[in-house]
């Protein structure tokens, strides 16, 4: 009887040590983790790992730590082992979603944070996650409830806006398109990609001398921007100034001879000159550098209106 005693004793003692060995470890590695020494997180998550293989805390955090040193696929496995354990785990759903996005398996992404909308529906990170895998499966539409949703939790994000904006171009409603941009430069008037994108809105929108002033601007700090260039030419066309507007999109053109979009707007100001020869040139050479692939068949239409 005593012997037995004598051997609990020791392995409840044992049990002790091990556990506050394990805590040291965890404590040690998190600190790691922390000053981005993600190889020496790495070493310490899997020691905890290989003292405990159901440490739901070990296994995340090693998972993490391998997204870190790129290790993609080891990450994936540590989170599947996570929510066998705690199917749950809210982190890990949207760790899962964020790998599986990194794979493009966009739609085992989507299911994860799903799931974990399901639990806690209150956290951006599921909304803007779903909406950035929408977004990547051009699923427009259904991206922008999840943007607006998490704008609604924070609304001093650019980037949310920026997204949201892009899917009410694609989906045609360049109101709400023009509105985001408007929001972004009201919360950092030299945000350039918001003023190029909004500039552009109002080419479509037939705006021309909103969006001369918005070219005005990019161009004395972006003289070499092919697109800024070919853009802010059509819009100098419009506004009486063909020859000037001429002259940016060929310097565009020079800067980048496959910016397709500046031929469309070449053949535009050559058809308004009655100038057919060279307007079919430059539909022709728009339509074989992928116009209609890339913004529909506009270039075609005119092809078989006006050339031979």
């Amino acid at each position: 009887m005593k012997q037995l005693l004598t051997l609990l004793l020791i392995l409840f003692v044992k049990g002790i040590f091990a556990q506050t060995g394990i805590v040291d470890v965890m404590t040690s590695a998190r600190q790691a983790f922390e000053s981005k020494n993600y190889s020496e997180a790495l070493k310490l998550y899997n020691q905890a790992v290989n003292t405990d293989k159901t440490n739901t805390e070990a296994l995340f955090w090693r998972g993490r730590s391998k997204v870190e040193l790129k290790d993609i696929q080891g990450a994936k496995l540590d989170f599947e082992n996570v929510l066998q354990l705690s199917p749950t785990h809210f982190g890990t759903l949207i760790n899962l979603g964020n790998v599986n996005s990194i794979l493009k398996d966009y739609r085992s992404a989507l299911d994860y944070y799903n799931r974990a909308e399901e639990i806690n529906a209150a956290d951006i990170a599921v909304h803007e996650n779903k909406g950035r895998i929408l977004y990547n499966m051009q699923n427009f539409e259904s991206a922008i409830p999840a943007f607006t949703k998490a704008i609604s939790i924070d609304s001093s994000d650019k980037d949310l806006y920026r997204f949201r904006s892009d899917c009410y171009n694609y989906t045609g409603k360049m109101d709400l398109a023009k509105a985001d941009l408007e929001h972004i430069l009201r919360m950092d008037s030299n945000d350039i990609p918001a003023k190029t994108n909004l500039a552009f809105c109002y080419i479509t929108n037939k705006e021309f001398s909103k969006a001369n002033y918005l070219y005005e601007k990019l161009y004395q700090i972006k003289k070499s921007d092919p697109y800024i260039l070919s853009n802010y030419g059509y819009v100098t066309h419009i506004l009486g100034k063909t020859i000037e507007g001429l002259e940016l999109i060929n310097r565009s053109l020079k800067l980048y001879p496959g910016n397709a979009y500046a031929y469309k707007y070449l053949a535009e100001i050559y058809l308004s000159s009655k100038n057919i020869d060279d307007a079919c040139k430059a539909i022709n050479t728009g339509i074989k550098l992928g116009f209609t692939a890339s913004y529909g068949r506009e270039l075609e239409h005119l092809r078989k209106l006006h050339c031979h």
